[in-house]
């Protein structure tokens, strides 16, 4: 028995002087165990099917916006009429992004 326990414990020595060794190649192996299994979750969690209500559904509940004619066509007679408004329209039309 006290043998055993004397092989136990040289046994047990050697093997924490590798883990010594190669303390910092485990840490590495770890953390990238631990991001692999988070991204395998993160994954199962998006391929998961929607809720109730599907995307189609949500669609059919958007309402359309309709543009007023009457309100296009005063837009149109005011551009005709003032050479400012003209100028900022045409501006826009080129770059709609600019302030």
């Amino acid at each position: 028995m006290k043998q055993q326990l004397s092989n136990l414990k040289i046994k047990l020595n050697h093997f924490l002087v590798l883990a010594k060794k190669y303390r910092a190649f485990i840490f590495l192996i770890l953390v990238l165990a631990s991001y692999a299994f988070l991204i395998l979750r993160i994954n199962l969690l998006t391929q998961s099917e929607p809720s109730a209500v599907s995307v189609s559904d949500k669609q059919k509940v958007i309402p359309r916006l309709k543009i007023d004619q009457t309100a296009v066509n005063k837009i149109l007679q005011l551009e005709d009429q003032n050479v400012e408004v003209k100028a900022l329209f045409e501006k826009a039309r080129n770059n709609p992004f600019a302030e």
